[in-house]
Protein backbone atom coordinates (compact mmCIF):
# COMPACT_ATOMS: atom_id res chain seq x y z
CA UNK A 1 0.00 0.00 0.00
CA UNK A 2 1.07 3.53 -0.62
CA UNK A 3 0.86 4.52 3.53
CA UNK A 4 2.94 1.35 3.88
CA UNK A 5 5.93 2.32 1.05
CA UNK A 6 6.02 5.98 2.45
CA UNK A 7 6.80 4.81 5.59
CA UNK A 8 9.45 2.57 4.42
CA UNK A 9 10.90 5.16 2.51
CA UNK A 10 11.04 7.35 5.19
CA UNK A 11 12.83 4.99 7.77
CA UNK A 12 15.55 4.10 4.42
CA UNK A 13 15.89 8.28 4.59
CA UNK A 14 16.77 8.15 8.39
CA UNK A 15 18.67 5.17 8.22
CA UNK A 16 21.18 6.75 4.99
CA UNK A 17 21.35 9.80 7.81
CA UNK A 18 23.22 7.48 10.24
CA UNK A 19 25.20 5.44 7.60
CA UNK A 20 26.61 8.45 6.37
CA UNK A 21 27.17 9.43 10.43
CA UNK A 22 28.92 6.15 10.20
CA UNK A 23 30.90 6.54 7.33
CA UNK A 24 32.30 10.00 8.70
CA UNK A 25 33.18 7.70 11.65
CA UNK A 26 35.76 6.03 9.37
CA UNK A 27 36.99 9.46 8.04
CA UNK A 28 37.45 10.98 11.46
CA UNK A 29 36.86 9.76 14.97
CA UNK A 30 33.32 9.92 16.37
CA UNK A 31 32.18 11.22 19.87
CA UNK A 32 31.12 7.93 21.56
CA UNK A 33 27.24 9.61 21.91
CA UNK A 34 27.36 9.90 18.06
CA UNK A 35 28.58 6.04 17.97
CA UNK A 36 25.96 5.11 20.22
CA UNK A 37 23.30 6.68 18.71
CA UNK A 38 24.53 5.08 15.10
CA UNK A 39 25.26 1.48 17.06
CA UNK A 40 21.27 1.71 18.60
CA UNK A 41 19.83 2.83 15.37
CA UNK A 42 21.67 0.28 13.35
CA UNK A 43 19.87 -2.45 15.81
CA UNK A 44 16.86 -0.63 15.24
CA UNK A 45 16.72 -0.49 11.90
CA UNK A 46 17.73 -3.84 11.21
CA UNK A 47 15.19 -5.16 13.12
CA UNK A 48 12.39 -2.75 11.11
CA UNK A 49 13.65 -3.99 7.86
CA UNK A 50 13.86 -7.99 9.07
CA UNK A 51 10.06 -7.09 9.94
CA UNK A 52 9.74 -5.43 6.66
CA UNK A 53 11.04 -8.57 4.78
CA UNK A 54 8.57 -10.93 7.38
CA UNK A 55 5.31 -8.73 6.52
CA UNK A 56 6.33 -8.40 2.43
CA UNK A 57 6.67 -12.59 2.63
CA UNK A 58 3.67 -12.97 3.98
CA UNK A 59 1.69 -10.34 2.57
CA UNK A 60 2.98 -11.11 -0.97
CA UNK A 61 4.73 -14.04 -0.71
CA UNK A 62 8.42 -15.31 -1.25
CA UNK A 63 7.94 -16.02 -4.67
CA UNK A 64 8.10 -12.20 -5.30
CA UNK A 65 11.84 -12.78 -4.65
CA UNK A 66 12.50 -15.20 -6.90
CA UNK A 67 12.92 -13.98 -10.54
CA UNK A 68 11.42 -16.18 -12.73
CA UNK A 69 9.82 -15.98 -16.13
CA UNK A 70 6.17 -16.33 -15.05
CA UNK A 71 6.44 -15.51 -11.13
CA UNK A 72 4.26 -13.39 -9.59
CA UNK A 73 6.01 -10.07 -10.37
CA UNK A 74 7.89 -9.22 -13.50
CA UNK A 75 11.48 -10.37 -13.47
CA UNK A 76 13.00 -7.12 -12.97
CA UNK A 77 10.84 -6.43 -9.61
CA UNK A 78 11.80 -9.97 -8.06
CA UNK A 79 15.33 -9.44 -9.16
CA UNK A 80 15.17 -5.79 -6.99
CA UNK A 81 13.58 -7.63 -4.38
CA UNK A 82 15.86 -10.08 -4.00
CA UNK A 83 18.76 -7.09 -3.62
CA UNK A 84 16.90 -5.94 -0.85
CA UNK A 85 16.16 -8.71 1.06
CA UNK A 86 20.06 -9.76 0.41
CA UNK A 87 21.01 -6.13 2.18
CA UNK A 88 18.78 -6.64 4.82
CA UNK A 89 19.39 -10.33 5.74
CA UNK A 90 23.97 -9.77 5.14
CA UNK A 91 24.25 -5.91 6.18
CA UNK A 92 21.66 -5.80 9.16
CA UNK A 93 21.24 -9.54 10.54
CA UNK A 94 24.51 -11.12 9.75
CA UNK A 95 27.20 -8.02 10.19
CA UNK A 96 24.70 -6.54 13.50
CA UNK A 97 23.28 -9.46 15.49
CA UNK A 98 25.91 -12.21 14.19
CA UNK A 99 29.62 -10.94 13.40
CA UNK A 100 29.74 -7.72 15.40
CA UNK A 101 28.41 -9.33 18.98
CA UNK A 102 31.54 -12.06 18.27
CA UNK A 103 33.65 -9.02 17.86
CA UNK A 104 34.56 -9.53 14.53
CA UNK A 105 34.71 -6.35 13.43
CA UNK A 106 37.14 -3.66 11.44
CA UNK A 107 36.82 -1.32 8.93
CA UNK A 108 35.99 -3.29 5.93
CA UNK A 109 33.15 -4.38 8.15
CA UNK A 110 32.37 -1.23 8.51
CA UNK A 111 32.24 -0.11 4.84
CA UNK A 112 30.03 -3.20 3.97
CA UNK A 113 27.32 -1.61 6.40
CA UNK A 114 27.29 1.02 4.04
CA UNK A 115 25.89 -1.14 1.21
CA UNK A 116 22.78 -0.18 3.30
CA UNK A 117 22.45 3.08 1.55
CA UNK A 118 21.52 0.84 -1.95
CA UNK A 119 18.37 0.69 -0.57
CA UNK A 120 17.85 3.80 -1.86
CA UNK A 121 17.13 2.58 -4.98
CA UNK A 122 14.65 1.02 -3.89
CA UNK A 123 12.74 4.52 -2.35
CA UNK A 124 13.25 5.67 -6.25
CA UNK A 125 11.95 2.71 -7.55
CA UNK A 126 8.67 3.04 -5.49
CA UNK A 127 8.66 6.95 -5.88
CA UNK A 128 8.38 6.32 -9.78
CA UNK A 129 5.34 3.72 -9.31
CA UNK A 130 3.21 6.46 -7.46
CA UNK A 131 1.27 8.62 -9.44
CA UNK A 132 1.45 11.83 -7.44
CA UNK A 133 5.45 11.60 -8.47
CA UNK A 134 5.01 11.14 -12.11
CA UNK A 135 5.87 14.45 -12.91
CA UNK A 136 8.86 14.53 -11.30
CA UNK A 137 9.84 11.44 -12.58
CA UNK A 138 9.13 12.99 -16.46
CA UNK A 139 11.16 16.06 -15.47
CA UNK A 140 14.04 13.98 -14.04
CA UNK A 141 14.16 12.29 -17.67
Amino acid sequence: SPGFESIVGIVITLNCATIGMEVNGLVEENDEAVDTVVGVGENIFTLFFLGEFVLRVLFCGWKTYIPMKDGPVPMSDAFWNLMDAGLVWITGVIFVWILQPLGIQGKLLRVCTALRAFRLFRLVRVVRKMPMFHEVCLLIR
